[in-house]
């Protein structure tokens, strides 16, 4: 075999080393990316737990979501505490749709996990406070929302809590 022999076959290895490291690096993206997809809704998730966990220790909160869902009359105490948590879903369902649109998490995930806060969101005291805020964010997440209120389904989360 002569030098020029050797140096094709050294080519061809180095060109078979270069395909199997695209493809190693190709496998390693592809599994950071789903790492980041569930660490986002992980994320989305765990921001829609905080507001349960503070309902489930405060019976009184809870019975101010359940009034305030069923549009029922509340004080302007009860009334401020509601907005409160809405504030916090509609800032959730910002940052979840926010990610759907930076392709971290998908759109049927996002629904999964907000579809509980459209009763909240559609409620009297939900809408007025998304009508107040509306204007502040972009089109496409203004149809989002309302569409997510035109979907609530309100008696459906009244009857899982026996209101």
């Amino acid at each position: 075999m002569n030098w020029e022999a050797f140096g094709a076959i050294g080519e061809i290895l180095g060109a078979i080393g270069v395909v199997a490291s695209l493809f190693y690096v190709g496998r390693q993206v592809q599994q950071s990316s789903r790492a980041t997809r569930g660490q986002t809704f992980e994320s989305i998730a765990n921001s829609l737990n905080v507001v349960a966990n503070f309902s489930a220790q405060d019976p009184e909160l809870l019975d101010v979501m359940l009034r305030g869902t069923a549009n029922e009359e509340l004080n302007h105490r009860d009334k401020g505490r509601y907005s409160a948590v809405i504030w916090s879903l509609i800032r959730t369902v910002h940052s979840a749709y926010y990610q759907v649109q930076l392709g971290l998490l998908e759109e049927d995930r996002l629904n999964s996990a907000v579809g509980i806060t459209s009763a909240h969101i559609a409620s009297d005291t939900g809408r007025a406070l998304w009508n107040s805020v509306k204007a502040k964010h972009d089109e496409d997440f203004q149809t989002y929302v309302d569409k997510l209120i035109e979907s609530a389904d309100s008696d459906s989360v009244l009857q899982v809590f026996g209101k």
